[in-house]
């Protein structure tokens, strides 16, 4: 017979056993699942800040490293869920948003940086803010005088302090960095600037083709850093809308040509021809067939045989891409 029939504290060992061990499973049950659950934010704030820690030191490091004029994009790393950077003069901050939750990071940067603002978003806007400064855009074919570098650090001063209340933001994607010239009659500066790193959308349109990339001498036996593109067929463009942008081993020119047609010069390039030059016989459209030509000044580019030339041209109204073709220079000396 069983000893509970005979002796009900039997019984009752039988229950608190049970209940204990009920208790005890809860427990550790719990326990696993409150260590699971605060491992993983844990891990997101780590990721995060290895972010944060990664564009920071990559930013710093081509700040310091560029050529003036020249410009690197940096690219965030591949993480779980949406990942969105800040951008400071003096850090970057990284927000990563996961099923789990919201996790931060951030790293200083070892030096000043300029982020973009409400206040010019790319280079040609930094341009035209120092002319309307100085009378002068600090090119080194209109340079400014000495006497007004001044002012044009402190307009970077103040760009500066308003990227510490309100830091560039890139939700997709990374940033640019580019050491931006201010040319003087004595000298040159450079900032280290920010901008966000862009990915237009391909857009329908004509084939356009980059026929030639060719360095030659002029009359005056300076060396012509020569880009020919083509119509392929199809529709006319109208080359007010364009703007283009070049790249040289994979580092942009500070200025893109834009405001066709030209008439007249552009700062960063000896001359056009064909459809981006005002005097084209049927400016401002580019007709199937026509080509259009434009020379890269020497104080954006020194070419040489092999380089490799990319060429994107945009949509100004819609952002769009509207072409993106590349070869590599050669020598037709």
């Amino acid at each position: 017979m069983s000893p509970f029939h005979n002796d009900e504290s039997g019984w009752v060992e039988f229950l608190l056993s049970r209940v204990g061990l009920l208790v005890v499973s809860a427990f550790l049950v719990a326990a696993v699942l409150g260590l699971a659950l605060s491992t993983a934010p844990q891990a997101d704030r780590s990721v995060a800040e290895g972010a944060a820690r990664e564009v920071a030191s990559r930013i710093s490091t081509l700040s310091s490293e560029l050529l003036p004029g020249q410009r690197m994009a940096v690219e965030p790393p591949r993480t779980e869920g949406s990942l969105l950077l800040e951008v400071s003069p003096e850090s970057v901050r990284a927000h990563l948003e996961t099923p789990r939750g919201a996790a931060r990071g951030s790293h200083p940067l070892l030096l000043r940086v300029y982020p973009a603002t409400s206040q010019w978003r790319n280079t040609s806007e930094l341009r035209e803010g120092i002319r309307r400064l100085t009378g002068a855009p600090g090119t080194p074919d209109l340079p400014i005088s000495p006497a007004d570098l001044p002012r044009v650090q402190g307009w970077f001063a103040e760009s500066a302090q308003r990227s510490l209340r309100s830091p560039l933001r890139v939700a997709r994607g990374g940033v640019v960095v580019e050491r931006f010239p201010v040319t003087t009659t004595g000298g040159a500066e450079t900032f280290p600037i920010i901008l966000p790193q862009r990915t237009p959308a391909p857009i329908a349109g004509p084939a356009i083709l980059l026929e030639s990339v060719s360095l030659r001498r002029a009359q005056d036996n300076s060396t012509l850093q020569t880009i020919v593109l083509r119509h392929g067929g199809g529709t006319p463009l109208d080359v007010a809308r364009l703007r283009v942008e070049t790249r040289v081993n994979n580092i942009g020119l500070p200025e893109p040509l834009e405001g066709l047609p030209i008439r007249g010069g552009a700062t960063g390039y000896r001359g056009v021809e064909g459809a981006f030059n005002a005097a084209a016989p049927e400016s401002p459209l580019w007709e199937p067939g026509e080509h259009a030509v434009y020379n890269i000044a020497l104080s954006q580019a020194t070419l040489k045989a092999g380089d490799r030339v990319d060429v994107d041209i945009f949509d100004v109204p819609t952002q769009g891409l509207l072409a993106s073709v590349g070869l590599n220079a050669v020598s037709a000396r």
